[in-house]
């Protein structure tokens, strides 16, 4: 007797995050088939097969070919003369090609111009935040009520949000906000805000460079996307002037768009 492994479905009024099952203190999430298939992007999957269908088309071509060949005994000129149409034109080439050819021309054309140029990612970089940056959730707790602008209830919500939103026991916090810890006010300036940023940013693209051996002069384009922050003299132009960037670079700054943006800016 076989049996049939099947995914566990989620209910649509229960968050994927809530529906999960404990086997030796890890948590197993359940995902539902449907959501998983919904999650493939099928147009890549054909661009990533059309190559392999090229060249099917093409050896199918090419069989055709010579076995029309072999049939003739190889006879160019009777090949030419049963398969090869002689077009008379008698009228303008625009005419006699006909509304169908042309329609076809147009369609390639309009293809080939609005075709999507495809992306690779080279190689990538996160930032490893500092020993003295990570906190627990029970420290974020006390953070936030050190902030003196919180009520009760406002507290009692985050509370219930840090213990689904998966914060682990050591999660990184702004250095401005974690001075709270230690009895200091909190630093919540655009000083300390851009002070953080560059030691985010420079590090992941100074890790970034140094893997791909790329000059910063190279770089055509920068994007930078920061949902919170946006300072002005940009965060782009810190990473230019920080680097030695080419002064005509096409820079882009992304702010209040979520964290996504960064890849449909790509």
């Amino acid at each position: 007797m076989s049996t049939i492994k099947t995914i566990p479905r989620v209910s649509s009024t229960t968050s994927e995050l809530n529906d999960f099952t404990e086997k030796d203190g890890k948590k197993i999430y359940n995902v539902s088939r449907s959501r998983l298939v919904g999650l493939i992007n099928w147009v890549h999957v054909f661009r990533t097969y059309l190559p392999i269908i090229w060249f099917l088309v093409v050896g199918i071509l090419i069989i055709q070919i010579l076995t029309t060949l072999i049939n003739s005994g190889f006879n160019l000129h009777s090949f030419y003369a049963s398969e090869i149409s002689i077009i008379d034109l008698r009228e303008p080439l625009v005419f006699n090609l006909g509304w169908k050819t042309m329609l076809i021309i147009a369609l390639l054309i309009w293809y080939i111009n609005h075709r999507e140029k495809p992306v690779y990612l080279i190689d990538f970089s996160t930032f490893q935040p500092p020993e003295d940056w990570k906190v627990s959730p029970d420290e974020i707790v006390q953070m936030l009520r050190a902030q003196n602008c919180f009520t009760e209830e406002s507290i009692a919500f985050q509370e219930r949000m840090l213990r689904q939103s998966g914060c682990g026991p050591r999660t990184a916090w702004p250095p401005g906000i974690l001075k709270s810890l230690r009895g200091e006010p909190t630093d919540r300036s655009i000083e300390a805000s851009r002070k953080e940023s560059e030691i985010v940013m420079f590090d992941c693209v100074r890790k970034v460079l140094e893997k791909t051996k790329i000059h910063p002069k190279s770089i055509d384009i920068l994007v930078v996307n920061c949902s919170l922050f946006a300072p002005t003299p940009s965060l782009t132009s810190m990473i230019i002037n920080e680097f030695g960037m080419r002064p005509d670079i096409s820079s882009y700054n992304l702010s209040g768009m979520g964290c996504s943006a960064s890849l449909i800016s790509i």
